[in-house]
């Protein structure tokens, strides 16, 4: 080959440099990262299903039940008569 045969070839370039490659596989890496960290948040934040705390529940039923008697001490009374078509309140 002559000097200018190898002087006009064009080298590969290195594929961190190609643009096609991040084109293609930036979407699959960020919905990985995304899917990592939702897993993260969920185990960090995770809701308890059993209740530790019986005694406060136990308290605000209470609360909810003081409120009836003292409603019910001052004359306030409430009736409610569902119909088909609408809800009345007197």
């Amino acid at each position: 080959m002559t000097e200018r045969a190898v002087a006009g070839a064009t080298e590969p370039t290195p594929w961190y440099r190609n643009r096609w490659f991040w084109l293609v596989a930036t979407p699959p890496v960020a919905a990985v990262i995304g899917g990592l960290l939702t897993v993260v948040i969920a185990v960090r934040n995770a809701d308890s299903l059993v209740v530790d705390d019986y005694a406060r529940i136990g308290r605000a039923f209470d609360l909810d039940q003081s409120r009836d008697r003292r409603a019910g001490a001052l004359g306030i009374t409430a009736t409610l008569r569902v119909d088909a078509p609408a809800v009345r309140c007197n």
